[in-house]
Parts: C-alpha cells; sequence; structure tokens
C-alpha cells in the first residue's frame, strides 16, 4: 500500500476543492514537475485514497424537484442491490441489520409516490420519508487540516 506523505495530502486537498485543477498549478503547487503528479494521482486512484471524479449536477436544472430521505426496515436479502441499480436512488446507506436510509430524487410528489408504491413498498416492512425542504451542504470534504495533527499516524500507514 502506497505511504501518504505530505505532498499526497496537499494534492488530495487541492482535487476536493477543484478536481479541475491544472497538472501544471499543481506540480507548482508541491514543487513537482508535472510527471510525478500525474503518477501520485493514479497510484492514490489505483490505492482508493481518491474514489473517483465526477460530474455534480445541479437535479433541479434536469426536472428532479422532490428530494427525500426515506428510513427503510426490511428484511429482503437483495435489496441494496435492488436500490443501486434505481437512479431515482442518490445515496443508500445500511444503517443496522434491517435498516437503511436512502435519500431519493424524483420529478415531483407524484412521481414519488408512485416510486413508493411500485419499487420501495413490496420489498419493505416499515418506512418513513423525510422530505427535504432545502440543500444546506451537500458534499462534504475530507478535512486534512484536523488531520495534520495525526500526520505522524497517516505517513507510516502500511499495508
Amino acid at each position: 500500500m502506497k505511504r501518504i506523505d505530505q505532498k499526497d495530502i496537499t494534492l488530495i486537498n487541492i482535487l476536493q476543492k477543484d478536481a479541475r485543477t491544472k497538472l501544471r498549478r499543481l506540480a507548482a503547487t508541491l514543487r513537482l514537475t508535472t510527471s510525478p503528479v500525474h503518477d501520485r494521482i493514479l497510484l492514490l486512484l489505483k490505492e482508493g485514497y481518491i474514489k473517483n471524479f465526477k460530474a455534480v449536477v445541479n437535479r433541479r436544472k434536469f426536472g428532479y424537484h422532490y428530494q427525500a430521505f426515506v428510513r427503510v426496515e426490511t428484511v429482503a436479502e437483495n435489496f441494496d442491490a435492488v436500490m443501486a441499480a434505481y437512479h431515482e436512488v442518490e445515496l443508500a446507506y445500511q444503517l443496522k441489520d434491517h435498516s437503511f436510509l436512502l435519500l431519493i430524487n424524483t420529478k415531483d410528489e407524484k412521481a414519488y409516490s408512485r416510486f413508493v408504491v411500485e419499487r420501495l413498498r413490496p420489498l419493505v416492512n416499515d418506512f418513513k420519508t423525510f422530505p427535504v425542504n432545502r440543500e444546506i451542504k451537500t458534499f462534504a470534504r475530507l478535512d486534512f487540516e484536523d488531520i495534520k495533527a495525526c500526520s505522524n499516524r497517516l505517513v507510516s500507514i502500511v499495508s
């Protein structure tokens, strides 16, 4: 497993803020040439420190105006795989043995009701809907400023 150093932490911090940062700018910040910076990014991806790079879209621009968190109780064995296949399910977390928290996006409340009746209800024992009134913070980034206190442990991560 790759050893994390301060340059990796700086690189990850910058990419969390803006994954479109130019390689030349990253290299200048890290005081490296572009080739080793590119290699670091590829290795951080390969080792799983960085999961992926993606565009974050404004769901409302695409007509998805209804959003709700749903707490679900189910014993369906394939529930997680089924939910992962639905484009309406933005996030899905297993909370305990048979409890899940889902974030569902639909065009409107009527479409949400249809999703519940046709797709969710047949798989669950119980559920509770928490409609989202407004988004306050949608994406968090790992704060490496707090981690600097633990940087000695980070540097020594080895498998």
